[in-house]
This record gives structure tokens, sequence and C-alpha cells, in this order.
């Protein structure tokens, strides 16, 4: 079983997913460690100028990351994914059409990049977990984070608007992501402390018993 999450910066992806780690140990946890992307500061600085780049390292590292998992299905583990390669579509799409940082040209480079890989694809997700909360909640969290984290404090760059933009992003491409017969469950992740912090409630939502 592979479970892919997605939501756009800030919403907690990597929480959620370690909160899955702890109650299920021996599942396979795939976190993208975004201090280690080698474009993040500059992206943050000048996004049009970087952003092909910076998408294309994703959609390379996702890929990857992508193989490794169907090696961990194929040796019985379930897999989590906090960013899956089908994210790509949703960051790709808000970059393009609503950030403008992507021309026409380049958006259908990136995405076919993604249709191939797709494709051939060995193990689609069972499931895509969508969590969400408003553009605020996430503007909060990022600082919130990286007042802890100075590897990222590049992200307090982000604006508002960025955030919404990914939102609708995600929004408008899940029914496009259903063709796959991938089924996408949406959480209320505004309050991840509030009454989730016991097995049975993961377990429902990842759908095993």
């Amino acid at each position: 079983m592979k479970i892919a999450v997605k939501g756009p910066i800030g919403v907690g992806k990597s929480i959620f997913c370690k909160k899955i780690k702890t109650f299920f140990p021996t599942f396979k946890v795939y976190i993208e460690p975004s201090f280690e992307n080698p474009f993040i500061e500059k992206y943050y600085e000048n996004p049009k100028d970087i952003c092909y780049d910076i998408d294309k390292y994703l959609i390379k590292h996702r890929i990857e990351v992508d193989k490794k998992a169907n090696e961990d299905i194929k040796n019985g583990y379930i897999v989590i994914l906090d960013t899956s390669i089908f994210s790509s579509y949703y960051y790709i799409y808000s970059n393009y059409k609503y950030e403008k940082n992507l021309t026409k040209k380049q958006y259908k480079e990136l995405k076919q990049m993604i249709d191939e890989y797709i494709k051939n694809m060995k193990h689609k997700p069972n499931l895509e977990i969508e969590l969400h909360c408003s553009e605020k909640t996430c503007f909060s969290r990022i600082r919130l984070r990286n007042a802890e984290n100075n590897n990222l404090e590049c992200e307090n760059k982000i604006p508002l608007l960025y955030l919404k933009n990914q939102i609708k992003a995600i929004k408008h491409l899940t029914k496009k992501i259903e063709i796959y017969g991938i089924k996408t469950k949406c959480i209320d992740w505004e309050n991840f402390d509030h009454g989730n912090n016991n097995k049975m409630y993961y377990k429902t939502i990842l759908g095993i018993k």
C-alpha cells in the first residue's frame, strides 16, 4: 500500500507523517527535507528567475523517492509519502497559472516529465490524503517552525497569496488526479493537535484494520 499526503506549504504534512511513524513504526515514511533543497533560498528571493530549475529539481527528487518507495512496497511495507510526484502537478500548475513564474513552454516541459513517469509508474498511490487548513494558518505555521529552525528562515518570505494559490491549485486538479484511480480523503488539519493523538484516529484515516 502506498499513501501520499498533499497540501500547501506549512499545512503540517511532516507533522502528520511523523505521527503516523510514531503509531506505526514498521511503516516506511518519506519526509521531504526542504532545507536540503539547493535552490530554496534563491527561489524566495526571486522566484521567477529560479522557478523552472527548482520545480525540475523537485520532480527528479520525487521520482527517485518514488522508486525507493516502490522497492519498499515490493518488500511488503506500507509506504507513506509526505510529498509525492503527484504533488508536483499542483505546485507547477500554481506556479504557471497563478504565480506566473513559469512560461507556458516551461510548464508543458515539466508536466511532460511527470506524465511520462506516471504513465509507467509501478505502484500508484492507493490513497491521497489532503490536509486542509486556511492560508492564514499555513502562514502562521511557517513562521512558527522557522523560529525553531533557522535552516528554513528563507520561507518567511512566502506571501499569503502564494499559499492561497497553492490551495486553489490543489482544489482545481484533485478531480483530474482521480482519473488514475486514486481516491482522495480530505482531513481538516486546522487544529492538528485537537483530539487526534491516538492510534485509532490514524487507522481510520488510513483505512487499515
